[in-house]
């Protein structure tokens, strides 16, 4: 089986991104932003969701690691839609 490197980012984000919701009891990720408020957040200003408050720094840490390799806008914004369900096509 091959795996690309957007597969695994594609994992590595999800993986992320679901640890937090449990470890926030399904809170939602970011609020009532947009997309392209997510994708501008994440992109250019470096915004990391926020570490939930009963999260050991050790499985943080993990998290952090996931949302580590961010790419360009287009990039993430297609993964971070395609997460949702919906198509983007760049």
């Amino acid at each position: 089986m091959y795996l690309s490197e957007d597969s695994i980012m594609d994992a590595e984000l999800t993986v992320g991104i679901l640890m937090w919701e449990i470890f926030t009891c399904g809170d939602s990720p970011y609020g009532k932003l947009k997309n392209a408020e997510v994708v501008e957040n994440v992109c250019n200003r470096k915004y990391r969701l926020q570490k939930p408050a009963d999260c050991p720094d050790s499985i943080y840490k993990i998290m952090l690691s996931c949302w580590k390799k961010v790419r360009k806008k287009s990039d993430l914004l297609a993964r971070f839609l395609s997460l949702r369900g919906i198509q983007y096509v760049v």
